[in-house]
């Protein structure tokens, strides 16, 4: 990554190549289409932009930025694939901590 006072794009512009595919079909090749636009479609939509851009908060108060919301599919996207589907149980959080991922019934949530 850059450092976040230049203007270097992190992901570079690119040509949109993403297909509708497969909506019936093989589970796996079904999931694995899918899995691909969405990725496609992220990449696609912070292509372009640089450091700051992607660390601004979209709307204050919010805490979100774009850089957030791709650190959120990573970790549901590991989530699912590893722990959900392969059962793994070991699995590393990568931007958050599983205290953050908690909320009981006396958590408030605005």
């Amino acid at each position: 990554m850059t450092d976040p006072g230049t203007t270097t794009p992190i992901v570079a512009q690119r040509e949109d190549t993403r297909t509708d595919g497969p909506m019936t079909g093989a589970e796996r090749a079904v999931l694995d289409h899918w899995l691909d636009l969405y990725r496609d479609t992220t990449l696609l939509k912070i292509a372009g932009l640089d450091a700051r851009q992607l660390t601004r908060r979209a709307i204050p108060p919010s805490t979100m930025s774009l850089i957030g919301v791709v650190r959120h599919l990573t970790e549901v996207e590991a989530y699912w694939l590893r722990v959900v589907l392969l059962d793994e149980q070991d699995v590393p959080d990568y931007y958050c901590t599983r205290s953050a991922r908690t909320v009981t019934s006396t958590t408030s949530i605005p």
